[in-house]
């Protein structure tokens, strides 16, 4: 989307991208922030853009990249539950009700921001269609990037 030419460097943990970063030894690396929090916060790293549409709730200050100059820039991880799909849906909805209710705890929100994690509840039809837009959008980059299929 920049036009910038990049090396990609495929490392295997983020371990390995956070100390390749620190090092000098590459200039920039993209991860989550639950791995790199701590650095976040003791000024080892600096953060210059955020991947999702939203500034992050536990570091406002920090820019989405959409703002520094990549419109319509997004690429997020996510956390999702599930269950086997014979599961009766009486359990899902009471699941679903109760992971909710948790994530809106202040104590569980709390906790999830200080880890770099945004608590978002939402219910299985919500979560069915983040997939399947995930899917679709993906799987366009991939095409679009000529990215061979394994």
């Amino acid at each position: 989307m920049s036009g910038i030419e990049l090396t990609v460097i495929p490392f295997k943990s983020s371990a390995e991208v956070l100390s390749n970063v620190l090092s000098g030894e590459v200039q920039l690396g993209f991860e989550n922030f639950t791995p790199i929090m701590g650095n976040i916060k003791s000024n080892s790293i600096k953060v210059i853009g955020i991947g999702s549409s939203k500034r992050f709730l536990g570091l406002p200050q920090i820019p989405t990249l959409a703002e520094s100059g990549l419109p319509n820039y997004e690429a997020t991880s996510w956390n999702g539950i599930s269950v086997p799909a014979k599961t009766p849906i009486a359990v899902i909805q009471r699941l679903n009700k109760s992971i909710g209710l948790a994530l809106e705890a202040p104590s569980v929100k709390s906790r999830m921001l200080e880890l770099g994690v945004t608590p978002r509840p939402s219910t299985p039809e919500d979560m069915q269609e983040w997939i399947n837009a995930d899917i679709k959008k993906w799987g366009l980059i991939i095409d679009n990037a000529k990215i061979e299929k394994q």
